[in-house]
């Protein structure tokens, strides 16, 4: 508004200065410069209030010589530029309507500018057309004030943007980076269908890996079961039939043969166990965890009398789970936490949730483990307390496999004598 003030102004002070010097009166063929200025005084006003008076001025067709072929040929070019004008920001008008909201057009402000512009300019062409009949030039003047305006808050902004437009991409470079990306793309694609490849072969690998660990599974339920069998009830017999005819030395001997073949028996089937956890598919349900851990704890004092711990289960734990497996991932935790408390004073086993977290745990207070060893826990055959107690060492091997499976993770917290902590997720 300021930048249009000025100029407005500036043609006041040039309309008052030009009323003092001179003025042109125009008959009907020609005009003339009269001595007298008066008349011409006492007719201007202000610029702005006067902008549609044409008292002061004729017709253009009644000022100087005008032949009908000049004369129409200037009003037929004025109309038709002032068509055009008005035709070109309508089709940019309707191209941002159509597209800009949508998809958004870069430097829509210029755009809108050159609308303006170009509007004000047909509007002067329009105005020189009417002048004709209609001499309207104080309005013409303003009109060409305000396209002045216009076009020079258009240069500033053009200005402003060069930076910007530079910036932009020709066609022919916007072409070349699509080439660049369609052979990055093309180069991505053959590197996934490469790593596809490789890993439907592991995949065919891994099936037939399974395939024979099944037959290996079949081999040791069936082969090797029969003769342990053999092994352990020979063993068995000549220690009850032939007891007499041997001496100590020999009566050991049987004896250790016994034991390892009944504890290779109790291994082949814990390694069983573990493969068909591996093998069998997820059935998941709601499963009431406290009632579970419950479940188990009544199982093992049935079947030892002797246990002497006092168990802690937090009640209205409910998880989405695979009951079966997770009862086997829960005998395992209560049968160890049991098992290195056995020769504690007053064994407590707990069993709960950590507060505001899905994060469950089995305690005791017996044995413990150092942490240093922490990683070896749930490997398969890895103990720490070898010869102490009881033990396959696949206990904990198939209880990780179990929380794996259902997406959690196991971890254990211990002190040496002062008990363990065994910590688990389900997701």
């Amino acid at each position: 508004m300021k930048l249009l003030f000025v100029p407005l102004v500036f043609v006041n002070v040039l309309g008052l200065v030009a009323t003092t010097d001179s003025i042109t009166l125009c008959s009907a063929n020609t005009c003339t410069v009269e001595a007298d200025f008066a008349l011409a005084q006492v007719q201007s006003g202000n610029f702005i209030s006067d902008l549609f008076d044409t008292s002061l001025w004729p017709a253009r067709w009644y000022c100087g010589t005008w032949t009908p072929l000049h004369g129409w040929t200037y009003i037929i070019s004025d109309i038709i530029i002032w068509l055009s004008y008005f035709a070109i920001p309508a089709i940019l008008v309707f191209f941002y309507l159509r597209r800009g909201k949508s998809e958004g057009i870069p430097f829509h402000k210029i755009l809108l500018l050159f609308v303006a512009f170009i509007l004000a300019c047909g509007l002067t062409h329009l105005i020189d057309a009417a002048i004709f009949w209609w001499p309207a030039y104080r309005l013409s003047a303003a009109l060409r004030l305000v396209t002045a305006a216009i076009s020079l808050f258009t240069v500033f902004a053009l200005i402003k943007v060069i930076p910007a437009v530079l910036q932009l991409k020709s066609p022919a470079q916007l072409e070349k980076l699509v080439q660049e990306r369609t052979l990055q793309l093309q180069l991505l694609n053959e590197k996934l269908q490469q790593e596809i490849n490789e890993k439907k072969k592991k995949d065919d690998t891994l099936f037939q890996t399974n395939q024979e660990l099944m037959a290996f599974s079949y081999s040791v339920s069936h082969d090797l079961r029969a003769p342990l069998r053999s092994i352990h009830g020979f063993s068995k017999a000549l220690l009850e039939d032939y007891s007499d005819k041997l001496d100590n030395t020999g009566q050991d001997f049987l004896n250790r043969i016994a034991r390892a073949s009944s504890r290779m028996g109790e291994l082949i089937d814990d390694l069983l166990k573990l493969s068909r956890i591996s093998r069998n598919e997820l059935t998941l349900e709601e499963v009431n965890l406290s009632m579970l851990v419950e479940e188990v704890v009544a199982a093992n004092i049935n079947q030892k009398p002797s246990i002497r711990a006092t168990f802690d289960i937090q009640n209205h734990i409910v998880v989405t789970a695979d009951k079966k497996l997770l009862k086997i991932a829960v005998e395992n935790l209560i049968d160890n936490a049991i098992k290195y408390s056995s020769k504690t004073a007053s064994p407590v086993i707990q069993f709960g949730k950590l507060p505001h977290q899905e994060t469950f745990f089995v305690s005791d207070n017996g044995a413990g483990f150092d942490m240093k060893f922490k990683d070896k826990l749930f490997g398969a055959f890895q103990r720490l307390h070898e010869g102490e107690y009881e033990g396959s060492g696949i206990g904990l091997a198939t209880v990780k496999r179990i929380v794996t499976r259902h997406g959690g993770e196991i971890w254990a917290d211990s002190v040496e004598n002062k008990g363990a902590t065994f910590y688990f997720t389900l997701h």
